[in-house]
């Protein structure tokens, strides 16, 4: 029950929706061109490079561990 509540209030109230421009640096809430995201908040969209460079360190770390470099 508390999962269909969830959704439900996710359906008749949507978050609102940040994106990180890639070109510009700025935080927006348009999703158009040249964006990274969503994030569901602004400070996740500013922080974008930083939490790209760590997952790709993390996926690089596994890989190595995953073909034996480790």
């Amino acid at each position: 029950m508390t999962d269909e509540r969830n959704l439900e209030d996710e359906l008749l109230r949507p978050q609102p929706q940040w994106y990180y421009k890639l070109i510009t640096g700025e935080v927006t809430q348009d999703p158009g061109p040249d964006r990274m995201g969503p994030y569901s908040s602004r400070k996740d969209a500013h922080d974008a490079l930083a939490l790209a460079r760590k997952r790709n360190d993390e996926w690089d770390e596994q890989d190595d561990e995953w073909n034996g470099k480790k």
